[in-house]
């Protein structure tokens, strides 16, 4: 509750009513949208913490469901005019700042993460993308096996290891634990292509024929 130069601060629970009077203003304003506002915060930075502790490629999908808990301006605004949090409490202004930051579609430490992590696979899975086909697959073609994206566009020309790249990409989702076997449809335009990859899958990932 503001007056014009003082603000009361009142907060009530169950067991508890507390009121903490002659405030200024502007303190009074910044505990309420700390007390209000910052928990959402808190919650989303949970959820990202939950996402990155799974250790697979960070998707659009996950990043909106964040941004769904704290979307809104004026929590944004209310958020990034605080004075408190960066002089006290350092370590959450340093969460709270990534969040909003994912909140402004500035996806700075996403794009980060997901580099290390491809980074990172490409290393650790090295011996099966060099061995899964004939030959080891390329740079382009590990990354493209990596990104597990809600919608991934592959453009390539004709013998440029498409069908390759899909194996690759099939068993190191399998193999990751994206999906299992029986959750993945792989789809065709010729009967010729789709005698191919069935005949890949099975030689390649150990797959039956169905």
């Amino acid at each position: 509750i503001n007056g014009m130069i003082w603000g009361k601060l009142e907060l009530s629970s169950k067991d508890v009513n507390l009121q903490i009077t002659g405030l200024p203003k502007k303190l009074g304003n910044e505990l309420e949208a700390i007390l209000i506002e910052l928990p959402k915060f808190s919650k989303a930075k949970l959820l990202l913490d939950i996402y990155l502790s799974r250790n697979v490629y960070f998707r659009n999908l996950d990043i909106r469901k964040i941004q769904y808990l704290v979307q809104g301006e004026p929590k944004l605004k209310i958020i990034n005019s605080l004075t408190l949090l960066p002089k006290y409490f350092p370590k959450i202004f340093k969460d709270v700042e990534i969040i909003v930051e994912i909140a402004n579609n500035n996806l700075r430490f996403i794009d980060q993460w997901n580099e290390k992590f491809i980074n990172f696979e490409k290393i650790s899975n090295k011996h099966f993308f060099d061995t899964v086909e004939s030959t080891p697959l390329t740079d382009e073609q590990v990354i493209a096996s990596l990104v597990m994206e809600d919608n991934n566009l592959v453009i390539a020309s004709a013998g440029s290891g498409k069908t390759s790249t899909l194996i690759a990409k099939t068993g190191y989702a399998i193999k990751k634990g994206y999906a299992r076997s029986d959750e993945i449809l792989i789809l065709s335009y010729n009967n010729a292509v789709k005698v191919e990859i069935q005949e890949r899958l099975n030689s390649r990932l150990g797959f039956s024929e169905n």
